[in-house]
């Protein structure tokens, strides 16, 4: 039911164990963005923590969509991220 959706979305408990994981989530990508911009990537005038945000942003929300049945042929959203993944996959493995 949204109301023991919202409940369980809420609680302390939930809260922080979600807490936990975008924290260590978070420091994954910024080393991510750190090293892409080492290695020369230009972002724009994005800080590493504006990128990482959106980054975040955007998968939880996919998650979200794909949870709620959205995810059908007019918004491809399991297709579109990996299509991410594999885009990903291509830059680590370029000299």
């Amino acid at each position: 039911t949204p109301v023991a959706t919202k409940a369980g979305r809420f609680t302390g408990e939930v809260r922080d164990a979600v807490d936990g994981v975008l924290a260590a989530w978070s420091g994954v990508l910024t080393e991510v963005v750190q090293r892409g911009r080492a290695a020369g990537a230009d972002f724009a005038a994005f800080e590493p923590a504006e990128i990482v945000a959106l980054v975040m942003s955007a998968f939880l929300g996919a998650e979200s969509l794909i949870l709620l049945g959205v995810d059908r042929d007019h918004l491809p959203i399991r297709r579109a991220l990996r299509r991410v993944g594999d885009a990903l996959t291509a830059l680590e493995t370029q000299p």
